[in-house]
């Protein structure tokens, strides 16, 4: 068991690891921008110093949520959809959470956030429209999709603890 846990964090850990890929999926999926090498080293630090790596082990919704969010940006958006309503306090969120103040204050991701948007009103409406609508549908192929699996790590999670 120690081998296994050892190998795992020496693939988390080393430059072009799984938290490289993680974080690469991430960025892709909230700024549609791959992270450059200082973003991807900041990522890896505050996961080796934050205590952000004891949660992949946490519970098992939590390292497929994470997996789900990382295997795929449609993946990321059904995750987030979920967890925005039921799940609110899962590793996934956090990990965009600290992504998000990563590259919001380093060049050059920080302009994602700094330039307003172009167009009108119209085109606010329309975009806010079809933002809603993907996220409803987002929301119900996710809850179809997760909520047998968030009933069973609760269940279990439960059943090992009595």
């Amino acid at each position: 068991m120690n081998e296994r846990r050892a190998a795992l964090e020496a693939s988390i850990s080393r430059p072009g690891g799984a938290l490289d890929r993680e974080c690469q999926a991430f960025s892709a999926y909230l700024i549609k921008q791959t992270p450059n090498e200082y973003v991807l080293a900041k990522y890896r630090d505050a996961h080796d110093v934050g205590g952000i790596v004891g949660l992949i082990e946490e519970s098992f919704l939590d390292r497929f949520l994470v997996g789900v969010a990382a295997a795929h940006p449609i993946g990321a958006k059904l995750v987030d959809a979920y967890s925005a309503v039921f799940y609110k306090r899962s590793a996934v969120r956090r990990k965009w959470i600290l992504l998000l103040a990563i590259l919001e204050s380093c060049a050059p991701t920080y302009k994602y956030f700094d330039l307003p948007d172009a167009g009108g009103r119209y085109w606010l409406v329309s975009r806010l429209l079809c933002q809603g609508l993907g996220f409803i549908l987002a929301f119900i192929l996710s809850v179809i999709l997760f909520t047998p699996a968030h009933l069973i790590s609760v269940v279990c999670s439960k059943w090992a603890r009595s």
